[in-house]
């Protein structure tokens, strides 16, 4: 353990659960995949995210040469989504 940050380093983790021999092993093994799952997870979260702001991006240039309920059609975005977009873009263009 670190005495600035009280928190147990990797290694000495690993030295103590290996020492518990297969029982640790399998204690070990079980967290590595807990955090794989984790990770993925938060990686498939983000993925969503960045694909739907991508998606509302494409709208909002449709929207140029479009109506709301033909971008709805195209990007499969809700009419009510495509419509707050619509209406976001022409408060901008407002300004």
């Amino acid at each position: 353990m670190t005495r600035a940050t009280g928190k147990v380093s990797r290694e000495q983790m690993e030295q103590v659960l290996l020492a518990q021999g297969p029982q640790g092993e399998q204690v070990m093994t079980t967290i590595a995949q807990e955090y794989i799952e984790l990770g993925l997870k938060q990686g498939l979260e983000q993925g969503r995210l960045e694909t739907k702001e991508r998606i509302r991006r494409i709208a909002r240039q449709l929207l140029e040469l479009h109506d709301v309920v033909t971008v709805s059609e195209i990007t499969g975005l809700s009419l009510k989504e495509v419509q707050e977009l619509a209406e976001s873009a022409s408060s901008e263009n407002d300004r």
